[in-house]
C-alpha cells in the first residue's frame, strides 16, 4: 500500500499508537519511530512520515523529511506562524498533508454545513449558526481547532461554543436557528480507529503525490474524485 514504508512521530500517544496498529491492519511497514525517549530506526528510508506528536517536535519532523525526501502527513493542532511557514518552505520539495482532524466524516459534516448555510443565505432565512465543540476537561484548546476550522469554513457568520466535559473524544455540532425550527449537523467520536484508518490512506496518497501543501479538504477531494473518476 505504501512503498517504502511509514515514519509515526509521537508513536507511543494515543493517536500515534492508532496510527501504528492501523498500519499493522494493512499491513504498512512501520520503518521509524519517534517518541520522547528518542527514534527508532530501521535502515529503509520512509516513503512518508506521520507527525502525531507536539508542536516542538515540528522542527525535527521538517529536517527528518527534508533529509530523507518523505512526504509529510502533519496531524498536531494549531502550528505557529513560523511552523506554517517551515512547512510550506518543506512543501516545495516533497507533499506535505496539513490535517487539523482526520476523521473523514467530519469532512463530510463539514460540507454538508457548508452547503445547508449556503441554501439558508440564497433563500434569504433569519439563520443564526453556533458551532459546539464538547471535548473532555482535560482539552487544552477552547476552541478546538476543529470547531475554529469548521466556523470558518461557513458562508453565514457563525458563533462557537465551547463545552469541556464528559468522555473522550469529542463532538461537534453545527446548528443552524431561524425563528422557531433548529436544524442541526452533529458528529461524535468515541474512538481513534476510523481517524487512525484514515491516517494510512491519506499518507499512501500523500506518498504518491506530487509536491506541494494541501489541507485536509483537499486530500479529501482529490480521494473522492478519484473514486469518482474510477467509475
Amino acid at each position: 500500500m505504501i512503498s517504502g514504508g511509514v515514519a509515526i512521530i509521537g508513536a507511543t500517544g494515543r493517536l500515534g499508537s492508532a496510527i501504528h496498529r492501523a498500519c499493522d491492519d494493512n499491513a504498512v511497514p512501520v520503518v521509524a519511530t519517534a517518541c520522547s525517549a528518542g527514534w527508532n530506526t530501521e535502515s529503509t528510508t520512509p516513503a512518508v512520515v506521520v507527525d502525531a506528536s507536539r508542536p516542538a517536535a515540528l522542527p525535527s519532523t521538517i529536517d527528518f523529511c527534508a533529509r530523507a525526501g518523505a512526504a509529510l502527513l502533519y496531524c498536531v493542532s494549531n502550528p505557529t506562524p513560523e511552523g506554517l511557514r517551515r512547512l510550506r518552505v518543506l512543501g516545495r520539495d516533497v507533499p506535505v498533508g496539513l490535517v487539523t482532524n482526520l476523521s473523514p466524516l467530519q469532512w463530510i459534516q463539514t460540507r454538508t454545513a457548508q452547503l445547508s448555510a449556503r441554501l439558508a443565505g440564497m433563500l434569504q432565512l433569519p439563520v443564526e449558526v453556533t458551532v459546539i465543540d464538547r471535548h473532555p476537561a482535560a482539552k487544552a484548546d477552547a476552541p478546538s481547532a476543529t470547531a475554529q476550522l469548521l466556523a470558518s469554513a461557513l458562508p453565514l457568520s457563525a458563533t462557537v461554543a465551547s463545552e469541556r466535559f464528559g468522555p473522550r473524544v469529542c463532538d461537534h455540532r453545527v446548528v443552524l436557528t431561524a425563528r422557531g425550527e433548529t436544524y442541526e449537523i452533529a458528529h461524535s467520536v468515541r474512538d481513534l480507529d476510523l481517524v487512525a484508518a484514515a491516517a494510512v490512506r491519506l499518507a499512501a496518497h500523500l506518498a504518491g503525490s506530487a509536491p506541494g501543501v494541501f489541507s485536509t479538504d483537499e486530500l479529501y477531494t482529490q480521494l473522492t474524485c478519484r473514486r469518482e473518476g474510477d467509475r
